[in-house]
């Protein structure tokens, strides 16, 4: 029974591993200490290894951790449980966390994150070139108005003059 139950557990272990390891998002396991435990290929190739202790990291790496517990932390205190927006190092980010009992019974929490910097700069670019049309379209409304203001005096003015021809008549 225990090598049957073993072998089940390797085989969650192994489709866990294998769902991770195809998952384009970034997903980090990060326990109660606020340790990285794992990262997803995803989440080491954006931020590199941040497994290590946090002491023992490179000073910009230990930056970029801090802040991805950060997020973690957040989350749990604000009891967020819908997608967030952040910003990291000049990219945006929308992530998750979700909480979970380990095997041991420990607190872990999952820290799903999606880079959305291209989404984001895309859409402010759209937004940039919204304000610029909607200008076009005022000057151009504005110069429009004008331009019948112009017509309707001199049409008023031709209408004056054919009745001034008309009384010399």
């Amino acid at each position: 029974m225990g090598n049957i139950i073993s072998t089940e557990l390797d085989r969650i272990a192994s489709n866990q591993r294998a769902l991770l390891g195809a998952m384009p998002e970034m997903v980090l396991l990060v326990n109660i200490n606020g340790r990285i435990e794992h990262m997803n290929p995803s989440a080491v190739d954006f931020f590199g290894d941040l497994c290590d202790e946090v002491h023992a990291l490179e000073p910009d790496d230990a930056k970029i951790h801090n802040q991805l517990i950060n997020l973690v932390n957040v989350s749990l205190e604000k009891k967020i449980s819908h997608l967030e927006k952040t910003l990291i190092n000049d990219s945006y980010f929308q992530y998750s966390v979700a909480s979970f009992s380990g095997y041991k019974g420990e607190d872990l929490y999952w820290l799903i994150i999606r880079d959305i910097t291209e989404h984001t700069k895309h859409k402010e670019e759209l937004s940039l070139h919204k304000n610029e049309i909607e200008s076009v379209l005022a000057h151009k409304i504005n110069e429009l108005k004008e331009s019948q203001t112009v017509r309707r005096k001199l049409s008023s003015q031709l209408e004056d003059l054919k009745s001034s021809v008309e009384l010399r008549k």
